[in-house]
């Protein structure tokens, strides 16, 4: 299962991306009225989900009815009830795009440290739902915590008085979407959303996003295929450090993108938004296909590439065939063929 990610954005004044002009709302809201100011002792809140791609689900349908967030030591929570529902296909939240959840809720300045998403996930309904291609069927979406108490996320966030605060929930379903049973099953295929959840602070978070040569995806440059469109994704890890599979087995991707062709730019290109400033590395795979949770798989990747992360900023790595590492050492192949050759390295 290909990633994507669920994110929770807290905003007063912008709904934004990583960078506010970067940020596509796709809510339907058209209510332009200037916003009167918070009373004293209160801040202002509002929700939005994006996503990353996945490249083996053709739509992932989640239906949300309410938000909850929780004060430091507080035993009631704040409440915000959805009504009408929100039915969201995340597969269409992709980059710095956003879907609107809640805009401009007053609450009371100060600390809060979780955050529940409620989900409507009643077996036989299918109010939430994966369907895996276009056309194909629909399979029910189970959200084991998701109906009753919620999916929880744990943090550290601050609403400043008279301010507004901005957080992002990091849903990443590569690793939460558990496929159980067959269709020779008794009760068929079932897909269960085990949720893992981060949150990232708006406003410390930034981009990297780049292009992906077309030398890097035939089965020449060792890909599963010889279709430059399948199974093409970008990994990116924390710090620096050799890039690995999702193993839960030392290094772990912290998130993933697909690379996809762009009619505009005429070339192949992959964004990753709201990544916290630091330091990461960045590397390529064409073998995203034998990507299987929990298990070594003999993913082939390009060299890991630095990319230093500010806050609100954009950091361009683009991929050429120099970033080639047929053996997997770390080493781009054109330094192993010229080992002593200066230029090269």
């Amino acid at each position: 299962m290909r990633i994507f990610t669920l994110f929770l954005f807290i905003s007063s004044l912008v709904m934004s991306g990583c960078t506010p002009s970067d940020s596509t709302d796709t809510s339907s809201s058209t209510d332009v009225r200037p916003t009167p100011a918070p009373e004293s002792g209160m801040g202002r809140l509002s929700l939005a989900l994006t996503d990353a791609p996945v490249d083996d689900a053709y739509s992932v349908v989640v239906q949300f009815n309410k938000v909850s967030i929780r004060g430091v030591g507080a035993t009631d929570d704040i409440v915000f009830d959805l009504d009408p529902v929100m039915s969201v296909d995340l597969l269409t939240l992709q980059g710095a795009n956003s879907q609107t959840v809640i805009t401009d809720e007053v609450v009371p300045a100060g600390s809060y440290d979780e955050i529940r998403l409620f989900i409507d996930s009643v077996p036989g309904v299918q109010d939430s739902y994966i369907v895996l291609e276009q056309g194909g069927a629909q399979y029910d979406l189970e959200v084991p915590s998701g109906t009753q108490s919620g999916l929880k996320v744990k943090g550290e966030l601050s609403v400043p008085e008279d301010g507004s605060a901005s957080f992002t929930i990091d849903f990443d379903v590569r690793r939460s979407i558990v496929k159980a049973g067959n269709d020779n099953s008794k009760n068929g295929v079932k897909y269960m959303l085990k949720p893992v959840l981060h949150l990232v602070q708006d406003d410390q978070a930034g981009v990297i996003k780049g292009t992906v040569a077309t030398g890097l995806l035939d089965l020449a440059a060792g890909c599963s295929d010889d279709d430059v469109d399948t199974y093409n994704a970008v990994y990116i890890f924390e710090g620096a450090v050799s890039p690995d599979d999702i193993d839960n087995d030392g290094v772990e991707p912290l998130t993933t993108a697909l690379v996809a062709y762009s009619n505009e730019s005429t070339s192949y290109e992959y964004e990753v938004g709201f990544l916290p400033a630091g330091d990461y590395t960045v590397a390529f795979t064409c073998n995203a296909d034998i990507e299987i949770v929990d298990v070594d798989d003999d993913l082939k990747f390009t060299i890991g590439r630095a990319a230093p992360v500010t806050a609100l900023g954009k950091t361009v790595v683009d991929f050429t065939t120099d970033d080639l590492d047929s053996d997997g050492d770390g080493v781009a192949d054109i330094v192993d063929a010229f080992p002593d050759d200066p230029s090269q390295s």
